[in-house]
């Protein structure tokens, strides 16, 4: 009992082990957790499936991409704000940051009521942060450090301004003379939000064989034929190897034929040899030719595999040269009764031919006495 257990836990064992590497279900999709392959059979057709799951949250976070808002400026638009906004999406997560640049193109643009410009002051402002920084350089970038969000929602706002100073430091008197672009930008790096999820990968498919009763019935199979005087056809055998069919054929004899093989199939006959049709030797009763006693004789003929005979008349004995005659197929003395000097076999013979010739004998006087009787009536 034990080893058909063990063999039964071999046999499912080996078809799950056929199964995973015949079957190999897709990788599970970016950021889902692989829990492995389980594979089951039904019969020839076997389903690999590989779990997949996801818990709520963010993907992993792509590149940084920029959002940039340029925009000119001169007199007059100095402590003013520069929006650039951006709608944030539910089915993303964000990481964001916001940058101001200034590329100033004149400190000095002249006029009257306008001043001369040594220093400005940049200020970026967002929805988590307000800093600022003063130079005097004609170009000047800086922002605010990666912020992240999560999952989106709402809208995320990213605002810039420039104010000149008369003086360096950015303190002391305004001095509303300065020209350039002013570039707000907004950086960030987004990665897909997501649901709790499962997500199955399945392959499957079927096996040609288990065993070797699904590939077919071993049997005879084709036309039979000859070998010699044997009646031949081909037996096919059928195997099943790493779940594929394959099978052979071999000859097999199916008769041995006693009169020959030919077109497929065994010679009809009666014989090989006359012996085969019967034993040579006398057949009925003896009987008289002349004074000889004679008796037929049967030879059996074996022709094309088909019995036949000849029937020829033998002479048993001469009776003549015993110095007797023959009578019904036996010699007798001539003129005797059969009770003495005739052949033992024929007395009972001899008797009832002396008896016959009585009986023919009283009926011939019965009929003259009958005759004489009856003729004298008439005269009277």
């Amino acid at each position: 009992m034990k080893k058909i257990i063990l063999t039964l836990i071999s046999v499912i064992f080996l078809v799950s082990l056929i199964s995973a590497q015949q079957c190999n279900p897709t990788s599970c999709p970016g950021g889902y957790d692989d829990f492995g392959v389980d594979c089951t059979t039904s019969g020839l057709n076997f389903e690999c499936v590989r779990e997949c799951h996801i818990d709520a949250g963010c993907g992993s976070y792509g590149n940084t991409e920029e959002l940039r808002g340029i925009y000119g400026v001169g007199v007059g638009d100095d402590n003013f704000f520069f929006e650039n906004i951006f709608s944030l999406s539910s089915s993303q997560c964000y990481r964001i940051k916001s940058t101001v640049t200034m590329n100033v193109d004149d400190f000095d643009p002249g006029g009257f009521t306008h001043f001369n410009t040594e220093s400005y002051r940049l200020f970026i402002e967002d929805n988590e942060d307000s800093i600022s920084d003063c130079t005097s350089s004609s170009f000047k970038q800086f922002g605010t450090s990666f912020t992240t969000l999560g999952r989106g929602s709402g809208t995320w706002t990213s605002k810039g301004k420039f104010i000149p100073y008369q003086s360096g430091g950015c303190s002391g008197n305004v001095a509303y003379g300065l020209e350039g672009d002013l570039g707000v930008i907004i950086e960030l790096q987004t990665a897909n939000w997501n649901n709790e999820d499962n997500e199955d990968k399945i392959c499957s498919g079927s096996y040609e064989c288990i065993s070797k009763s699904d590939c077919g019935n071993d049997g005879s199979t084709g036309s039979k034929f000859c070998s010699g005087n044997n009646l031949m056809q081909n037996y096919k055998t059928f195997s099943c190897s790493s779940n594929d069919c394959s099978s052979s054929e071999s000859p097999r004899q199916v008769e041995s034929c006693n009169f020959g093989c030919s077109s497929g199939a065994c010679v009809q006959g009666e014989c090989n040899e006359a012996s085969d049709c019967g034993t040579d030797g006398p057949i009925g009763e003896r009987f008289c030719s002349g004074d000889n006693v004679m008796q037929d004789s049967k030879t059996w003929l074996c022709s094309n595999n088909n019995c036949g005979s000849n029937e020829i008349e033998n002479l048993i004995t001469n009776c003549q040269s015993e110095g007797k005659v023959c009578q019904s197929g036996i010699c007798v003395s001539e003129g005797g009764n059969g009770n003495g000097g005739g052949d033992g076999d024929g007395e009972g013979i001899s008797l009832t031919v002396w008896i016959v010739v009585g009986v023919v004998v009283v009926l011939i006087g019965l009929l003259i006495f009958l005759l004489v009787k009856f003729g004298k009536k008439g005269r009277k």
